[in-house]
């Protein structure tokens, strides 16, 4: 298995259904990528983290960092947004 990576709902598709087109094996889902799986995911999320994010929006504490950057603009965001709270 070489882990190539392919999603079945976008233009990354395999050639051939199930086949990995690097090396032939057969291609598996995660079990992470289940949609039951990941509905789980998301309601855990809207009951856990949600209000702990609007908690801390409402608290002007909260700091979003956009986590597709790069690693060198994500890593400097978030050194910023922890030198920035020590200040307050």
């Amino acid at each position: 298995m070489c882990g190539h990576i392919y999603n079945a709902n976008t233009s990354q598709r395999a050639k051939v259904e199930g086949i990995c087109d690097v090396d032939g094996t057969a291609l598996v889902t995660r079990k992470d990528d289940r949609d039951d799986v990941i509905s789980q995911r998301l309601k855990n999320y809207r009951r856990q983290t949600l209000p702990m994010v609007n908690y801390y929006a409402r608290k002007n504490r909260l700091v979003e960092i956009d986590g597709a950057s790069d690693l060198e603009v994500i890593t400097a965001a978030a050194v910023k947004a922890i030198e920035d709270g020590n200040r307050l």
